[in-house]
This record gives structure tokens, C-alpha cells and sequence, in this order.
């Protein structure tokens, strides 16, 4: 039986800084465009409460991006995606590095 006060999963809660060229060509035949991301926080699921099939997501943002007016899209990058996604070194841990720079920019794909 599961811990309900164990949570399912943890990630970080990021938004687009910048999008830039690369050299990959996509499919229109003009450069690929990327995405970087700044990370602004960090995102913990729960599972559902009695009574509730959603389980709940629990979001703490740490720093507000500059530059925005209006809405902000953030995006959540759950750590089990990243180590179904990455090749395995040594034991995954499955804790949330809190020492995380929040101003931390990673680069992938836009869709």
C-alpha cells in the first residue's frame, strides 16, 4: 500500500527565457529553433485526495521572470521524465535538489 503522505513525483517549474537558431535543420527546411528555460520554482504531485481521481500538483515559484507583461506560461519538468529520458548513471536519486540555482537555463526542443 502507498504512503499518502509520500509524494509521486517532483520536478521544476520553468519558463521560456529565450528561443535561438540552431544549426539542425527542422522540417520546413529553415534552422531548427530551440527553447531555453530559466527555472522559477519547483513543482511536487501528490496523489488524489479521498474522494478525488486528479492528483494534486503543488507549485512554489521562487523568482518572478523580468520582462513579462500579461500572462506567463511555466512549464513543470518532472524528474521521472529525465531519468526515463537519460541514459543511467550509477543510482538515480529521487529527491528535489533545493541548492538548484533558480536562475539555471537549459536548453531543449521547442514543439
Amino acid at each position: 500500500m502507498q504512503n499518502n503522505n509520500a509524494p509521486l513525483d517532483k520536478g521544476r517549474v520553468a519558463v521560456i527565457a529565450e528561443k535561438y537558431q540552431t544549426s539542425q535543420t527542422g522540417q520546413n527546411g529553415q534552422p531548427a529553433m530551440k527553447n531555453r528555460y530559466a527555472t522559477v520554482g519547483r513543482a511536487t504531485l501528490w496523489p488524489a485526495r479521498q474522494g478525488s481521481s486528479a492528483p494534486n500538483v503543488e507549485v512554489e515559484i521562487d523568482v518572478m521572470p523580468l520582462g513579462h507583461t500579461g500572462p506567463v506560461k511555466m512549464y513543470v519538468f518532472w524528474n521521472s521524465e529525465n531519468t526515463k529520458n537519460q541514459p543511467a548513471q550509477g543510482q538515480q536519486q529521487g529527491s528535489y535538489q533545493q541548492n538548484q540555482a533558480p536562475n539555471q537555463f537549459d536548453d531543449d526542443i521547442a514543439f
